[in-house]
């Protein structure tokens, strides 16, 4: 059961004693600058791991002459070089020479280390020297006076040395800093070291992995060769002799300080440049991909990015960001790209990289579960392009064109229970050019095929091989075997069948070749009688004025640049696709290239319309697209026109009204001497100038290599096919709806890398100045009581699914695509889809729908299962008697993922027969009715008929006249018809130090509805009041449980309330199920009371839903809970709810990466970072306001791979799992890396909520509008927060002091009226006169409450508080854990 919080906050316990079971408090080195980012001239990753390969300051030269004056040296000083190889300026401040050598001889045991702390700046690629004591050289080869950057009055001795740059002020104490215990293992701030011997042998004792051996004395120097940083100092370390050296060798190779300016980059190189413009948005829950490019450098590149979206992650070789957003956020992200340089070159940019809910949630699920391949592959197309399905043998027929020679495969449809990926074998192969090539008849291309299971034949369309002759059509029997052959028009296209086998039809396109233009026309075969006839466009009067119609073309350039007349309709039309109505008595024809619909009357053979489709407006922010091949996603309205064009299209029937569905491809005319195709450079002088198409295309040349058509006038520009697929009034071809941008988007969203490439060539953006995805085919099938339009995407591949039940208001159910990317222009996948085919649940194999898709490209065909919730009736007739005892159909659901098992019983005549809501069919008179049972989602049905006969003696008993449909809603179990629900239950009271434990336990029954319900009744409140009173408690706790179903409720009866309402001194009311727990305080109680009616009487009722998560959410639960009083819901409760959700925590996982979740009415979710999980319970706890959401809990467990062993280890777990701090890339975390003062502003407005856009502009002048965290800053210092650090500064890259961090973190808790509380002693810290006056109070109250502890001092006896100290990740994570804790406290 849910632990009682107001008794005891078990979790918040727990996880108190968890993140405060670390050994070490706030403290830490400071090694790290930024959050993820090294300091910069240290060789580290941003993870904290030691890489020599990162640029970093070098010891570059070292000489000395001895440890007293000596006259026989060469040079004037002992001196250090430094280098910097960086591209970057470095301030020395806090950096550190530190030096050891013996006080005779050259070996053995070195003295203790000495330091010189540095001062000053090494610009990039430039000499930092420091000059030691003068040597007394009479004549020295090498002058130094006047030269140092920074002089140390020290002795460099001649006899052996050791020498380190460490970035930190600590004096080492290890005799190796390079490798302190044999395993490699660094000192604090290591940066670089030599050792070196004299030049007459010796040893040193410290050193990189080889000390220089022929090392130093009088006359030579030690020098790095050619920058080079191998970590061996004997192979990276040479001589150099100042005895004979000459001005040249010197000018070359003496020391180089500040003054002489950068050197030492040999060669000019090219840094690489990162060549992406900008990040495609992310959405939450949905794969996310994109690659950052580069070019320049020296390959291979290595990536990094900072700032990245929780979730995602970059692949440091290829560039690629990839992984699944959980939260929205628009973050500002920093992408790094190094070369293979040595050192590296880089180049970085910022990206704004958005994420969102999506608009468009796979409705339903869909999975792969069969696959075919011809075996060829065809860049052009043509080799898998049709397919359809037989029921009568369970196989599929699919032409394949292109092979040689021509052929239909046959293929058995064995998938098997639809549980797994089938690979599918041909049966049977048929030869087609065989087959044609009889009576003179040539044979040219085979282009469709119709399956007829009334008159068992296999229908084929067959053109010609001269394109100007008659094709024809092939009826086959199902083995293949040539039944007849019959005369069609000229270039016959797609094939198809009435349902009753007498009409087949062929869509003759008739195009222009050779020379010559055949008529465009329909063939109808009338098979009974076996007669063609040809239905062309020879009537004016049915051609409508919208109708495009292409004039000539221009004889030098081909080039059509007007419009024809309505003479022209009889050999300018092309037919191109057939739909038949829902009686198939007239068929719709698409005329692709005239933008246009024709209606054929199947009776009288003759067309009696030619609708014209009219234009797409791409100006509307709906139709925006994007028209540039730039390597961008970027939809943009224009002032142009897209031509729909459509290819495939279907038509269903709703309530008796007809609509055709289109597929708007778009195609240009595009043969020799004859196109109207051409770039918006060719056509935009010829524009209307006043026209906003003019004007916008003329002032740019952005626009010039986007395609529009040349034949549409000049008023505007008109591109072809509408990237979309709409719905029409088949009676007038008005549109009723239309997709929009939809398939852009949607695209954009799943496979960004490859938004519109083509069907042949992966490339993003490849078809963008074309037709973009190209929506090639449409299918409607019915699924269960839905319509569901299928729509095949030929270029990028794929096929959107839409519920199409309203034609008015279609809505998104799934984007399914199966091909793969990888490698470049692959075609061994699933591309190019061309034919589909929907195989409904009632005959299909698996007893699921299913969707085969043909690819011309790949030669493949896939077969798809949509996973709806599966209904079956025990019985498919049912017989019964008027007046007699009534008949009972038992239903089967297999629900969906998130379905629920409800059936819906209906009766289409229920003068004959009704149905109740258990299944149970009572006879009423005579005649015969349908029983229909549709699951809960709609995605199923199944029907049983049902007659009833006469009773005995003739007497109709409750016979009616007309018919009548009535239905009802029932679970998938028995229900107690009528019963009410049960008012028993148990009551049991405990006391415990002041305070009465009450708790009911109510059984289930059922309302008046028959729905789940559990009630309190006012007896059992009585028999609580008398226990009670005996217990004689002031205070009370109230536990009212029930185990209840999906739907089902608690009902606390009216007089039962009354009872409660007078009962004082109760603390709490907890309403608990299994499927979740609402608690109410004394306060939210008693206004809960105060919303029943002025007569002091109503019922409460806690009714529970649920639904399944989607996005990030998929796999969870999102349960609601509805509070009713007198049955109107209340969803906001002054005094607050604490909420409990059920979560069964696996084995071995860390219960603080269990978050809940809000689930708004809009879809989208959001993180409650407050709440807690208590294992005690098995439940995840929140506090809400509001009830107007659904919740859910989520397990998100960052699992960083180095921090197990850190002290902060579970408060990183608790802060990533609510997005309050993620990880720098790699699966790492880097907890001993430094915060930076704008992350640690970031990571206050995470917990504080603040949502992207709510605060803009910059009140610093070193915080940029568009930085990361930008928007944090400004939220901070509006509130007081920070108040930045002088002269209108903030220095949001600076590393965050324990006391700036402690005083941001007491002014954020004032702010949230949240008052520190003493628990621990007060401190006397031995370093208190360091603290700064403006956080002396804030670091005080942060002690005494136990979030933050000192340092020992160096001698161990006090403690520090290091206010100038950097704080580090883990710190911060730790003192941000417990913050929350105080705060969920």
């Amino acid at each position: 059961m849910f632990n009682r919080y107001t008794r005891k906050f078990g979790t918040a316990v727990a996880l108190s004693a968890v993140i405060l079971s670390a050994t070490s408090a706030f403290s830490g080195p400071a090694v790290f600058a930024a959050e993820g980012a090294a300091v910069v001239g240290t060789p580290y990753q941003a993870n904290g791991t030691y890489d020599r390969t990162v640029p970093h300051l070098l010891i570059n030269q070292a000489y000395g002459g001895g440890l007293k004056t000596a006259t026989d040296t060469y040079a004037s000083h002992g001196f250090i070089e430094l280098y910097n190889p960086t591209d970057t300026d470095i301030n020395l401040a806090g950096w550190t020479l530190q030096y050891a050598d013996r006080d005779s001889g050259d070996t053995g045991p070195t003295k203790a280390w000495e330091k010189l702390e540095l001062s000053g700046e090494i610009k990039a690629h430039s000499s930092f020297l420091i000059v030691g004591k003068a040597t007394g050289a009479t004549s020295p080869t090498l002058n130094l006076s006047g030269k140092a950057d920074l002089t140390w009055d020290h002795w460099i001795n001649n006899k052996g040395f050791k020498v380190a740059l460490i970035q930190g002020t600590d004096l080492i104490t290890d005799v190796n800093p390079f490798d302190t215990d044999g395993n490699g293992t660094k000192a604090a701030g290591y940066v670089d070291m030599v050792g070196t011997a004299t030049n007459d042998g010796g040893d040193m004792d410290g050193y990189e992995t080889g000390y220089v051996a022929t090392g130093i004395s009088k006359k030579k120097a030690i020098r790095r060769i050619d920058l080079a940083d191998t970590d061996i100092n004997n192979a990276d370390f040479e001589q150099i002799d100042y005895s004979s050296a000459s001005a040249a060798t010197i000018a070359e190779m003496g020391p180089r300080s500040s003054a002489d300016g950068a050197w030492g980059q040999l060669e000019v190189v090219t840094p690489p440049s990162i060549t992406t413009q900008s990040l495609p948005d992310a959405v939450i829950g949905v794969p996310y991909s994109a690659t950052i490019a580069a070019s320049g450098g020296t390959t291979p590149y290595t990536f990094s990015a900072d700032g990245l979206p929780q979730g995602l992650s970059i692949d440091p070789a290829t560039g690629v960001i990839s992984g699944t957003a959980s939260g929205s956020e628009e973050a500002a992200v920093t992408i790094q790209v190094s070369d293979a340089s040595s050192p590296a070159l880089t180049d970085s940019h910022v990206y704004t990289l958005r994420v969102a809910a999506s608009a468009y949630q796979d409705q339903i699920s869909v999975t792969q579960i069969g696959t075919y391949s011809v075996g060829v592959t065809d860049p052009d197309g043509g080799v898998a392009e049709i397919v359809k399905y037989n029921k009568d043998n369970g196989k599929f027929y699919l032409v394949n064109g292109s092979s040689d020679p021509a052929s239909l495969d046959i293929v058995s449809l064995a998938v098997g229970d639809g549980s797994s990926l089938n690979h599918l074998v041909k049966e049977h192969t048929i030869n087609v050019e065989e087959l044609a090539d009889t009576d003179g008849f040539e044979y040219g291309d085979l282009t469709s095929v119709d399956i007829n299971t009334n008159n068992k034949r296999v229908y084929l369309s067959v053109q010609e091989k001269d394109p100007t002759k008659n094709g024809r059509i092939l009826a086959l029997d199902y083995d293949g075997n040539l039944m007849a052959a019959y005369e069609a028009g000229v270039q016959p296209d797609m094939i198809k069948s009435t349902p009753d086998g007498k009409y087949v039809l062929t869509a003759n396109e008739g195009e222009p070749r050779e020379g010559i233009d055949p008529k465009g026309s329909v063939t109808i075969l009338d098979t009974a009688a076996g007669t063609v006839t040809n239905a062309e466009f020879d009537n004016e009067a049915i051609i409508d004025d919208n109708v495009h119609i292409r004039g000539a073309s221009d004889p030098d350039t081909g080039i059509i640049t007007g419009s024809g007349t309505k003479a022209d309709a009889l050999y300018d039309l092309e037919p191109e696709y057939i739909a038949l109505s829902g009686d198939a008595l007239t068929a719709y024809v698409s005329l692709q290239e005239n933008n246009a619909i024709a209606t054929l009357d199947l009776k009288t053979k003759q067309f009696t319309a030619v609708n014209g489709l009219g234009l797409k407006d791409l100006s509307l922010p709906r139709n925006s697209l994007d028209l540039l091949k730039d390597g961008q996603i970027k939809l943009e309205n224009v002032p142009f026109f897209g031509v729909y064009m459509p290819d495939g299209i279907a038509s269903y029937t709703v309530d008796g009204h007809t609509y055709v569905v289109s597929a708007n491809e778009g195609d240009a005319t595009d043969w020799p001497g004859r196109t109207n195709a051409g770039k918006i450079s060719s056509v935009k002088s010829s524009l209307d100038p006043d026209s906003a198409a003019a004007q916008l295309v003329n002032s740019t040349t952005t626009y010039d290599g986007v395609e529009v058509m040349t034949d549409m006038g000049t008023d505007s520009l008109y591109m072809f096919g509408g990237r979309s697929f709409s719905i029409w009034d088949a009676s007038t071809m008005a549109q009723t709806y239309d997709s929009g941008n939809d398939f852009e988007k949607i695209t954009a969203e799943r496979i960004p890398d490859f938004f519109n490439s083509g069907h042949d060539k992966t490339a993003m953006d490849d078809r963008s100045s074309k037709k973009g995805p190209e929506p090639e085919d449409v299918k409607v099938g019915q699924v269960g009581e839905r319509s569901v339009a299928f729509v095949g995407l030929e270029r990028i591949g794929g096929v959107m699914m839409y519920d199409v039940t309203d034609p008015a208001n279609a809505t998104f159910l799934n984007y399914t695509n199966s091909r793969v990317f990888t490698p470049k222009n692959n075609l061994n996948t699933d591309t190019g889809p061309e034919g589909i085919e929907f195989i409904p649940a009632d005959i299909s194999p698996t007893g699921q729908p299913l969707l085969l898709v043909a690819y011309e490209v790949s030669g493949t065909v896939a077969v798809f299962q949509l996973n709806v919730s599966k209904l079956s009736l025990d019985k498919a007739s049912l017989s019964l008697t008027a007046g007699s005892a009534a008949g009972k159909l038992t239903a089967t659901v297999v629900p969906a993922a998130g379905s629920s098992s409800d059936v819906t019983w209906a009766s289409s005549n229920t003068s004959v027969a009704k149905v109740d809501n258990t299944g149970k069919v009572t006879p009423v008179g005579t005649g015969t009715a349908v029983i229909k049972a549709v699951s809960a989602d709609k995605y199923a049905t199944a029907s049983a008929t049902v007659t009833v006969a006469a009773a005995a003696g003739g007497v109709i008993v409750g016979s009616d006249s007309g018919s009548g449909s009535d239905s009802s809603s029932t679970g998938n179990e028995e229900s107690n018809n009528g019963e009410e629900a049960v008012s028993e239950g148990t009551v049991k009271t405990n006391t415990s130090d002041g305070t009465s434990y009450t708790t009911f336990e109510l059984p289930s029954g059922k309302d008046a509805d028959g729905s789940p319900q559990a009630l309190l009744s006012a007896d059992l409140v009585n028999k609580a009041l008398e226990d009670l009173n005996k217990a004689g408690a002031g205070n009370k706790q109230l536990v009212i449980h029930a185990e209840v179903s999906e739907g089902g409720s608690i009902l606390l009866a009216e007089d039962a309330v009354a009872l409660l309402a007078d009962l004082t001194g109760v603390e709490s009311v907890s309403l608990e199920t299994n499927l979740g727990t609402i608690a109410l305080e004394a306060d939210a109680w008693k206004s809960l009371l105060s919303s029943i009616g002025s007569d002091g009487k109503g019922s409460i009722t806690l009714k529970l839903t649920s639904e399944a998560g989607t996005g990030s959410l998929a796999g969870q639960k999102v349960v609601h809970f509805h509070l009713l009083i007198d049955g109107k819901e209340v969803n906001n409760v002054q005094g607050g709810i604490v909420v409990g959700l059920p979560y069964q925590l696996a084995q071995g996982a860390n219960f603080l990466a269990v978050v809940p979740y809000a689930v708004l009415p809009d879809g989208s979710s959001a993180a409650m970072i407050l709440g807690i999980y208590d294992e005690e319970s098995g439940q995840v706890v929140f506090r809400v306001d509001s009830l107007d959401a659904g919740f859910a809990a989520k397990y998100n467990d960052a699992a960083f791979s180095d921090t197990n062993n850190s002290f902060a280890s579970n408060a990183i777990t608790y802060l990533a799992a609510r997005g309050i701090i993620g990880g720098v890339g790699g699966g790492q975390f880097a907890p001993g890396a430094n915060l930076t003062r704008g992350d640690f502003v970031l990571m206050l407005s995470r917990i504080a909520g603040v949502q992207p856009g709510e605060f803009t502009g910059s009140s610093f002048n070193d915080v940029k509008a568009d930085a990361y965290y930008a928007q944090a800053v400004e939220w901070a210092s509006s509130l007081g927060i920070v108040t930045g650090t002088g002269n209108g500064a903030f220095e949001p890259t600076a590393e965050v002091t324990r006391e700036q961090l402690v005083t941001m973190l007491v002014r954020f808790l004032g702010l949230l009226g949240y008052e520190l509380q003493p628990v621990d002693e007060p401190i006397s810290f031995a370093d208190a006169d360091s603290i700064s006056g403006y956080a002396a109070d804030s670091v005080a109250a942060a002690q005494q409450a136990g979030l933050v502890s000192g340092r020992p001092t160096a001698g161990g006896d006090g403690v520090a508080f290091a206010p100038q100290a950097s704080a580090t990740r883990a710190e911060t994570a730790k003192l941000l854990a417990l913050l929350l804790l105080e705060l969920t406290n």
